[in-house]
């Protein structure tokens, strides 16, 4: 018969940011405690109970499950993009410990928030997760092409998922000119040419252009405005 083992799986936070209230996630195998210095979330702790051996690298996978819906929560929440490094694995019941690697922190400006509750945490569905795991890709990208790349994925997300609802959601006609424009390359669809010439004299992206970008980022806060719309009428 195979002992049960608790590990503890430390990643650090980048960056470090302060909130107004500590929450511990428990979870049916284990928990997530924060771990705060000087007010700041520096990172978390994460807590398995397995039945039997497992090497770093499959404890590490376990870890990055459940910590990743609670990150990209918690960036959503704080609106920038949080990051996270695995520190060490430690076994408990057997009091030996793995270091893996450090990170760098960079100081950023975020008004103090509150942790999200555990309970609100628990009963995002798996769309909401996958919608939070976009919108921190968007807020983590540093292009303006990444960003309405990954932000209107939050968009399709929801169009599919209410597809056969009473109120389905319908995604505006300039997102998906303004997705399908930096996309492709050559643009076959008539209506996004259509509305490329009404707004920026030509039928295609050119990402280089100045004109172009400036055109891109106005339209790019629009639809991130309505992926943050559609999550928060989750939470």
């Amino acid at each position: 018969m195979s002992d049960n083992f608790t590990h503890k799986v430390t990643v650090e936070l980048n960056p470090k940011l302060e909130f107004t209230t500590q929450e511990e996630y428990s979870f049916w195998d284990g928990k997530i405690a924060p771990v705060f210095k000087d007010k700041k979330l520096w990172g978390f702790d994460v807590y398995l109970t397995i039945n039997g051996d497992l090497s770093n690298e499959e404890i590490q996978n376990l870890a990055h499950g459940y910590l990743e819906p609670l990150i990209s929560r918690l960036s959503f929440e704080a609106n920038v993009p949080i990051n996270y490094s695995l520190v060490s694995v430690e076994n408990i019941s057997k009091k030996s410990r793995v270091g893996i690697r450090k990170i760098v922190a960079t100081a950023m400006l975020v008004k103090p928030i509150p942790m999200p509750k555990p309970e609100s945490v628990d009963k995002m569905s798996f769309y909401t997760k996958s919608q939070m795991f976009w919108f921190k890709a968007g807020l983590s990208s540093q292009s303006v092409i990444g960003k309405i790349t990954s932000f209107y994925k939050v968009l399709e997300w929801e169009r599919n998922t209410t597809r056969t609802s009473a109120t389905p959601y319908k995604i505006e006609d300039e997102f998906r000119f303004v997705r399908n424009a930096v996309s492709h390359p050559t643009i076959t669809d008539e209506k996004t040419k259509k509305y490329l010439l009404q707004n920026i004299g030509q039928d295609f992206i050119e990402p280089h252009n100045p004109k172009h970008i400036k055109f891109l980022w106005v339209k790019e806060k629009l639809i991130e405005e309505d992926a943050r719309r559609i999550l928060t009428g989750k939470i």
